[in-house]
């Protein structure tokens, strides 16, 4: 993690929930992943973090979709940190479909020898 990047460190010390994805050496994960962030509340900050683990020659794809149910004017703070074993392979598609919010989502990868990461990010809507 950036330690002198102020969303990050924002995040860090106001984060409100997250959760942890440990996979295991020589996993092949065939199906996505897919994760749904959702602000419901207008007027509100989220910080929010994801740390996966990926283990050897472990392979996963995750789908990362940012939504909320109307037109809001929050601020979300989110991270997404992924470590990689040697030779393992991690494809990261983000969505967002954020309507009237302002949003940071920072990525913080750390990876080992002969992996693979690749992220593509879809704006339907946002900030």
């Amino acid at each position: 993690l950036d330690n002198e990047n102020p969303f990050t460190l924002l995040n860090q010390a106001f984060l409100q929930g997250g959760f942890k994805i440990d996979i295991v050496d020589n996993s092949i994960i065939k199906d996505n992943i897919h994760i749904i962030h959702i602000t419901t509340d207008n007027e509100i900050i989220s910080n929010s973090r994801i740390l996966i683990n990926v283990g050897k020659s472990a392979e996963i794809k995750i789908v990362q979709s940012f939504v909320n149910n109307k037109p809001n004017n929050s601020f979300v703070n989110h991270i997404t940190q992924i470590n990689l074993k040697e030779n393992s392979k991690v494809t990261l598609d983000k969505i967002q479909c954020i309507e009237g919010e302002n949003h940071i989502c920072s990525e913080y990868i750390n990876q080992n020898s002969y992996s693979s990461f690749t992220i593509n990010t879809i704006s339907i809507v946002g900030n």
